[in-house]
């Protein structure tokens, strides 16, 4: 039963090599481009890592949309054992630009670095 599916496999490739050549060349090159994003998942994390540590970015970053109140930001400090809790603010605003446009921007709050906050220190390009 297997040497007449081998055989009848090896046939149909033998008379339609251009459909046999085609499927395998896609096939490599879906191979090819999965191990492309595989390899560079790595070097993406290493990447981002020096940047966070350079700049000392936030590890985590809670959000709420009615807000913390001080009760819930002595309450998170209290049960994170002392890490460091440093609360903000954002908001998204509409910009004049010169040419008359409005665009949308998003605005933080932030401490100066080293006074009140040495984390997140803003990295001007």
């Amino acid at each position: 039963m297997k040497n007449i599916m081998l055989k009848n496999a090896f046939a149909a490739m033998k008379k339609s090599k251009s459909r046999f050549f085609s499927i395998f060349g896609i096939i490599a090159i879906g191979t090819g481009f999965f191990a492309g994003l595989l390899s560079s998942a790595p070097a993406m994390r290493i990447s981002s890592d020096h940047y966070y540590d350079r700049t000392s970015l936030l590890d985590y970053r809670l959000v709420s949309t009615y807000g913390f109140d001080d009760n819930d930001i002595k309450a998170l400090k209290e049960s994170l054992d002392g890490a460091n809790v440093y609360p903000g603010y954002y908001t998204d605003a509409f910009v004049n630009t010169d040419t008359g446009e409005k665009k949308v921007a998003r605005v933080y709050s932030l401490d100066k670095t080293g006074e009140n906050n040495p984390y997140s220190s803003l990295d001007i390009v």
